[in-house]
């Protein structure tokens, strides 16, 4: 996953980060959140630490629009 790049996510995904140490492991999707593999929420709108990495990852939208089981994120380092 290249830094800076909005990507379209799923439960289940999991995507290294480009030139980073860290991986994005997507845990659920819902209607105005999403949940990393290992429990950490986000909500639509937030930006949190990405757990083990010196990134941040931000949580664009989710499961809105007719999108139900899809989150659009962005990670920056």
């Amino acid at each position: 996953m290249p830094p800076g790049t909005r990507f379209l996510v799923a439960a289940g995904d999991s995507y290294a980060i480009c030139g980073f140490d860290g991986t994005v492991e997507i845990g659920g999707v819902d209607n105005g959140f999403m949940s990393l593999a290992d429990g950490t929420v986000i909500a639509a709108g937030g930006n949190i630490p990405l757990p083990n990495s010196a990134c941040m990852i931000g949580l664009v939208s989710s499961g809105e629009g007719g999108m139900t089981g899809f989150a659009e994120i962005r990670v920056t380092c």
